[in-house]
This record gives C-alpha cells, structure tokens and sequence, in this order.
C-alpha cells in the first residue's frame, strides 16, 4: 500500500468516527490507510486534544519557497551547471 498522508480535515474525521465507536480497522479502510495509521492517530489525540502535526527538529531553511522555485528554474534552464555556478546567482550568501 502506498503512503497515503491524512489532510487536518480527514484526521478530524477519523476522530469522530472513532469516538462514535468505530473500529481502527474500518475506519483504514474507509481512508485507505493502515489501522497502525489510525491507532497512532487517536491516541495522539487523547494524549494532547490535536491531530496537528507535531514540529519537527532541524535546521533552519535559509531560503524562501520563492527563492527554492528560482533555483529550480535555473538548474533546469542550465542541467550541466556547477554547484557553484548556481550558487553565484545569489545576492544572498547561501553556503
């Protein structure tokens, strides 16, 4: 099966429906996920009141979805360009 990500909306559903006393196994089905889906989903819930993503760790980004779709752009106008090439196209230092 392939992975299948629950939108905020469909995980409120999923809460409903198991709070009316549906089974983890119905409501997979229902949404064509695995009932470990649901399972994690609903406990998640009754542990913190959200079915919010929780924040993950890392780095900060350092450039804008803007700048990342520019940079798409420019790597597919010029496929045999250096690393380098494109970073020089920057007025940003992005290292």
């Amino acid at each position: 099966m392939a992975r299948r990500k629950l939108s905020i909306a469909e995980r409120w559903q999923v809460v409903g429906m198991a709070n009316t006393g549906l089974s983890c196994r119905r409501i997979a089905v229902h949404f064509g996920v695995n009932h470990t889906v649901i399972i994690r989903l609903v406990q998640r819930y009754r542990q913190t009141g959200s079915v919010e993503d929780r924040p993950r760790a890392g780095r900060p980004r350092k450039t804008t979805p803007r700048e990342d779709r520019n940079l798409s752009r420019q790597a597919r106008l010029k496929p045999f360009s250096s690393a380098d090439q494109l970073r020089s196209l920057w007025p940003i230092g992005v290292e």
